[in-house]
């Protein structure tokens, strides 16, 4: 593992930092995928001048309420692109390593004119994001995705180094396909992963331990893996507790 990453709040920047500090980790920024908070002026700069001060190894996570680049209705279509670029310009301001963007397509639309159309509308969406932003490396994160397959065909057609995969280990606990198939399927285009647990039945962002997914294994694969890792809960809390969980399971931090 590269780096452990937690999620700062706002108004517990101070003792996230120290806590930085202490663990030597790094934070993936969750403020900037809320519409409102990009609809605020005021607030918006408030809060990226606050995260530029900070320092550190730094991500962020994309916009993805209702975020549709494969959109057939040009109003939609234009409207995800702004979002999408508005938080890229914001990464790039903070100086960001990645980036991490839903999958976003229908689950369970089984047709494959649809299926053909996401792959290529969201193939010339990351490849112009990528020509505009050079700086940054972009990733999509399975998300609801019943299997593997769309989201392989994706890096396939983008194929370029800079466009990588955000593994969500909790999203694949809830799909047809196990985590195992799921990590050495998609292993060669892993360059991040988000870790929290649920009991199988909806995206809870527990905290590790508190749910049903097996972590001993999943430890082991991130004591293997090259790349950066989120613990991906709701709370310093969750996060604290999640830690010392995986540290009692032989997770090696960096």
């Amino acid at each position: 593992m590269e780096k452990l990453l937690m999620i700062p709040r706002i108004n517990e920047l101070e003792e996230n930092l120290k806590l930085r500090d202490k663990l030597g980790i790094g934070f993936e920024f969750n403020d900037f995928f809320i519409p409102s908070l990009l609809d605020d002026k005021v607030e918006l700069e408030k809060r990226i001048k606050a995260y530029k001060e900070i320092g550190g190894y730094n991500t962020i996570h994309g916009v993805f309420f209702d975020i549709c680049f494969n959109s057939s209705d040009e109003l939609i279509k234009n409207a995800s692109y702004t979002r999408a670029r508005q938080t890229l310009q914001i990464a790039t301001e903070l100086g960001c390593k990645k980036i991490v963007f839903h999958t976003n397509y229908i689950v369970g639309f089984n047709s494959v004119d649809y299926k053909k159309m996401w792959v290529d509308r969201n193939a010339i969406a990351y490849k112009t994001f990528l020509k505009e932003f050079p700086n940054i490396e972009i990733l999509v994160e399975n998300m609801f995705d019943e299997n593997d397959t769309l989201i392989l065909r994706l890096l396939e057609a983008v194929d370029d180094p800079r466009f990588r995969m955000c593994f969500d280990v909790a999203h694949a606990n809830l799909s047809e396909e196990s985590i195992d198939d799921w990590y050495y399927n998609c292993k060669k285009y892993i360059s991040h992963i988000h870790i929290n647990d649920n009991l199988g039945d909806s995206d809870a962002h527990l905290a590790i331990g508190y749910g049903n997914i097996d972590y001993d294994y999943v430890v082991r694969l991130l004591n293997e893996f090259k790349g950066t890792v989120l613990i991906e809960v709701k709370t310093t809390e969750d996060f604290l507790k999640s830690l010392e969980c995986l540290l009692q399971k032989g997770l090696k931090l960096c």
